[in-house]
């Protein structure tokens, strides 16, 4: 194999001469098939982009070796061939040996000495298969084009749930953690701190907590808390511009309701003013929250003990998959309503929603009259207003 000089900044310059040292170093080695006269990079993800650090044309045989200082905390590499990359973590002075080939280079291919390397293998492969099931999507020409975004959208918020709940809920702390927090497809960043999603924001913020504890003062851990400190300060600002919408911020008078009407899980359409001679819970609601399920068992025993009398639950859900949604609420009694994420939105800021849960109780004239924060026994001013 011959090494190749490609280094344009003192920046670059320093860092391999760093790599080169003496110190404690990291090594990165393997073969790589069917690569003769090929050149491959290893390139440092710096926080501020991909840095050459050194490459190297592959010969018949296609072994190579490289070296890098250690570092302190986990530090990311990839090795790229052309415009396909091995993306790898490395934590201290381990041995990482890559063995691919050049026909199949990012899809197929084995990591051995680093069990984080492993996991970020994994979740290379994942957003891969993920990227081929958009496109799959996208040329299904039997689709109208709403039926294929809320299929991409379906599938995308499906693989951000596995890899929360597998990968950074398990170990936030995790160089796998942090890889997962960046992953994109189709170009947009699949966790989105922009989203002030609630499920969003509590992986960016543990996987933050998890490095200051584990790694505090390094860049790193200095970039994850500026960002969980501007979405929470965002959101805080987003949120008191939405309480503004209704008066007294958290007070609900009784007043007429904001209408609008969803589709619910059969299929039909259901207005909010129709339900009006019920006593109404409007509830918002998210099953992909962990206290889903409690929540659910205590909405059960409202609808079973006052439906007859003339109760109705109004329940407008904030997931983002339309399919878990349906499964979710296949069994459930009461009114099930989902829309598209904008038509939601415009619902949960007319209702001055800042968390899911949250509800409403509405009476038999459609007056809105309290709120969850202003209810201390849900049941006594159901009764009341039955």
């Amino acid at each position: 194999m011959k090494h190749i000089s490609r280094f344009a900044t003192l920046a670059v310059a320093a860092l391999v001469a760093s790599s080169c040292s003496k110190g404690p170093q990291a090594h990165i080695s393997g073969t790589i098939s069917d690569a003769d006269s090929t050149t491959m990079y290893l390139e440092h993800m710096s926080l501020g982009g991909a840095v050459v650090v050194d490459s190297v044309e592959l010969d018949a045989e296609g072994e190579f070796s490289f070296s890098v200082a250690a570092p302190a905390a986990p530090e990311f590499y990839r090795l790229r061939i052309g415009y396909e990359p091995i993306h790898i973590a490395i934590d201290s002075t381990e041995t990482i040996v890559v063995n691919a080939s050049k026909t199949t280079f990012a899809s197929a291919y084995t990591v051995e000495g680093s069990d984080e390397c492993t996991r970020i293998s994994d979740l290379s492969q994942r957003v891969a298969a993920l990227t081929k099931q958009i496109i799959g999507i996208n040329s299904d020409v039997t689709l109208a084009a709403a039926e294929r975004a809320d299929s991409i959208t379906a599938v995308v918020d499906r693989y951000k749930h596995r890899v929360m709940n597998d990968y950074i809920f398990q170990d936030p702390g995790a160089a796998s953690s942090y890889f997962a927090l960046f992953q994109t497809v189709a170009g947009q960043p699949i966790i989105n701190p922009r989203s002030y999603n609630r499920v969003d924001i509590s992986a960016i913020g543990a996987v933050a907590t998890a490095w200051q504890t584990r790694y505090p003062d390094t860049e790193r851990e200095k970039q994850l808390k500026a960002m969980a400190l501007s979405v929470i300060k965002d959101k805080r600002i987003i949120d008191e511009r939405q309480n503004a919408t209704l008066s007294d911020n958290t007070v609900v008078e009784e007043s007429g309701i904001l209408d609008f009407e969803l589709t619910d899980n059969r299929n039909q359409v259901q207005r909010l003013s129709s339900m009006k001679g019920k006593v109404v819970m409007l509830d918002f609601h998210a099953f992909q929250i962990s206290e889903s399920p409690t929540r659910i068992i205590m909405l059960r025993e409202l609808y079973n003990k006052y439906h007859s009398r003339g109760f109705e639950i109004f329940q407008v859900s904030v997931d983002g998959d339309h399919h878990y949604w349906l499964q979710q609420t296949e069994q459930l009694p009461w009114i099930c309503l989902h829309g598209e994420p904008e038509e939601v939105a415009s619902i949960v800021q007319r209702y001055n929603v800042a968390a899911i849960p949250d509800f409403f109780l509405i009476d038999r004239d459609n007056n809105l009259v309290m709120r969850a924060l202003q209810v201390e026994d849900v049941e006594k001013e159901i009764e009341k207003l039955l």
